[in-house]
């Protein structure tokens, strides 16, 4: 450390949290303003090709539009997918999915997922899920009523609680993936 210039009287600058939240909040607002600016058109949101891939003919509350980042590219066709409180319904995010599946999220996924189907519905089970078109995949072709997306596999357990606290069904089935399948 002292070979590159750090020395004891050297004084650390420390991030502010102010500066955090500001970082974060430019996230949010992207992710707002991709989610403000998408086309909501089905048949154009299951014409990209990740929809066409999975074999979607319904665009399960996603949208299409052009987003840039890290992981997915500059000015990429993604289908962007929201990511709202479970409490309150208010978007904190949006999941970006480039033509080739890659995948990037902009804003804060806690405490939020996407749900799909009837949520009046308590009867039959919930269904929980790692991703997005694990949860498309599972009302189309399991016929599920009711399914979340809690992106990401770390997500499940959290997400199946914060349902059962906010709609009360009588059953939620966890869903987790297998990561040693390739293709399914």
């Amino acid at each position: 450390a002292r070979q590159n210039g750090f020395g004891e009287s050297a004084s650390a600058k420390p991030t502010s949290i102010s500066k955090n939240l500001e970082h974060h909040s430019n996230k949010s607002e992207y992710a707002k303003k991709l989610w403000n600016q998408a086309d909501s058109s089905p048949n154009f949101i299951c014409g990209h090709p990740y929809m066409k891939r999975k074999e979607f003919t319904h665009n399960f509350l996603a949208r299409r539009g052009k987003a840039s980042g890290m992981q997915i590219g500059k000015l990429a066709d993604c289908i962007i997918v929201p990511i709202r409180c479970i409490k309150t319904g208010l978007l904190t995010a949006v999941e970006c999915i480039n033509e080739t599946g890659v995948k990037q999220t902009f804003g804060r996924k806690t405490n939020s997922a996407l749900v799909l189907g009837n949520t009046q519905q308590n009867n039959s089970p919930w269904f929980v899920t790692e991703g997005f078109a694990s949860a498309a995949a599972c009302l189309t072709w399991h016929k599920a009523e009711t399914v979340a997306c809690a992106f990401g596999k770390n997500s499940l357990t959290k997400t199946a609680k914060l349902l059962e606290d906010a709609y009360k069904p009588k059953n939620i089935v966890i869903l987790q993936e297998d990561d040693n399948v390739n293709d399914c």
